[in-house]
């Protein structure tokens, strides 16, 4: 079986401190939530359902509730939570919850230093380099911590698709710039076209095509978030070749073009 932890690697795309009411604390979203969220419960208390699973916020408690997963959030009066939203991947190809078969973990008080740590984090995210390091060392900390509560695992036909199929995803991200026809990912995978289309469908629920062009837009997604660069220069960056085609692309994938997207506020919890 693949060693997951080995090669995972963890980015923050937002973090924040913030209060929350029964106004904006009533919500949804649907298995194309792109990011991982961690919770620090600081205040007040609600309640969730995620992958399936209903579960209340307890002061002290942290939460890690998966991508890709439908969520739904309520509280009745107030909840007041330290926050972040992360990427997962596996080799930087392959997102965890893709793999794992996904479900909420929640972590009793942990004591107040790294009650502290994490709430840096949102400063830190934003800060120097070695700050925003520190940021990922907690991290990577709470991760670790999540996942020896959860003992998450592969399931046996993932794990033998992911051997099939681990030269082709690495031809699709490497770079990402590069565009990559079926029949070469099937040469590199062994398979002929019809097999290796069937055994990528049933790993990631979509097609090679669909699956790189979205691993292009979350990476458009994140730069955005984190850079000032120009549209023309993420385009460039990420093979969509001028801003006009990486914004068609984006507003088609996210309802919204990547000029607008960059101008909204910092996303909610």
């Amino acid at each position: 079986m693949f060693d997951i932890i080995d090669q995972l690697s963890i980015a923050i795309t937002h973090s924040s401190i913030n209060e929350m009411t029964f106004r904006n604390w009533n919500y949804r979203l649907g298995s194309d939530n792109p990011d991982t969220r961690i919770y620090l419960i600081l205040d007040g208390g609600g309640s969730y359902r995620c992958c399936g699973t209903a579960g209340e916020f307890r002061v002290g408690s942290y939460y890690l509730l998966p991508a890709r997963a439908p969520l739904e959030f309520q509280t009745q009066s107030r909840i007041r939570l330290v926050w972040a939203h992360v990427d997962v991947w596996w080799r930087h190809e392959v997102h965890l919850f893709n793999l794992v078969t996904p479900h909420p973990v929640e972590l009793p008080e942990q004591g107040a230093a790294l009650a502290q740590r994490f709430g840096r984090v949102p400063a830190q995210s934003r800060g120097t380099a070695g700050e925003r390091l520190m940021a990922l060392g907690t991290i990577y900390d709470l991760f670790g911590r999540f996942w020896q509560a959860a003992e998450f695992a592969i399931p046996a036909e993932h794990d033998r698709r992911l051997r099939r199929l681990s030269r082709a995803l690495r031809l699709i991200d490497a770079p990402l710039v590069r565009g990559v026809r079926v029949k070469e990912l099937a040469a590199a995978a062994g398979m002929g076209e019809s097999q290796f289309f069937v055994e990528f469908k049933a790993l990631f629920g979509t097609t090679p095509a669909r699956y790189a062009l979205r691993r292009r837009l979350e990476t458009v997604r994140r730069l955005l978030r984190q850079s000032d660069r120009k549209l023309s220069t993420l385009a460039e960056e990420t093979g969509f070749g001028d801003a006009f085609h990486l914004s068609k692309a984006f507003k088609q994938e996210y309802g919204i073009s990547p000029r607008d997207f960059r101008r909204l506020p910092p996303t909610r919890p």
